[in-house]
């Protein structure tokens, strides 16, 4: 069958040509949208919502060239799409982490004076002395230098979770060192 008339019976709200159309299109869509997404699950999600608007808008597309060619272009823009989407949520993300990162910081510096006003920061250096190395290096860099998780992960050859994971388990040591109950 020509991809003319195919689409034509899909215009007419053929769903058997639709059908046909996901058959004989989705796994090639699915690695056009791997490579730019690098995830399989996703990219299939990439997929599917491209098909769901092929079918929302079937009496209405305008598909000037041939129909893999369209489809390959709105799969790969709508990957583009979902990663610089997922790049500004990280960043908001990382930035709403480093907030409260800061709030804690600033609970448990203020915690460093004492009643008469002494101030006890050497306390919190003896503290982060008591840290494992890696997890000190960890958040001198986050603190004092004001690098993000996946600067300090690319820095030291580490995961991101990894660097999560020690930010925390360091804030929950200080805190026990610090600010005893």
């Amino acid at each position: 069958m020509s991809e003319d008339s195919l689409l034509q019976r899909l215009q007419d709200s053929d769903r058997t040509a639709f059908d046909e159309i996901v058959r004989s299109h989705d796994a090639r869509l699915r690695a056009v949208a791997h490579r730019v997404v690098g995830c399989p699950d996703t990219a299939a999600e990439v997929v599917q919502d491209v098909f769901f608007r092929l079918w929302r808008d079937r009496s209405t597309i305008e598909i000037r060239d041939h129909l893999g060619g369209y489809l390959a272009r709105a799969v790969r823009n709508r990957a583009l799409d979902r990663q610089k989407r997922l790049r500004l949520e990280y960043r908001w993300l990382e930035r709403e982490v480093m907030e409260t990162e800061q709030a804690e910081i600033e609970r448990i510096a203020g915690s460093l004076t004492d009643s008469a006003g002494h101030d006890r920061s050497s306390q919190l250096m003896q503290a982060l002395d008591q840290l494992p190395e890696r997890r000190r290096e960890i958040m001198l860099l986050r603190w004092r230098e004001g690098l993000s998780y996946n600067e300090i992960a690319s820095r030291l050859g580490l995961s991101v979770k990894t660097v999560e994971n020690q930010i925390s388990r360091g804030l929950k040591t200080l805190r026990a060192l610090l600010m005893p109950d």
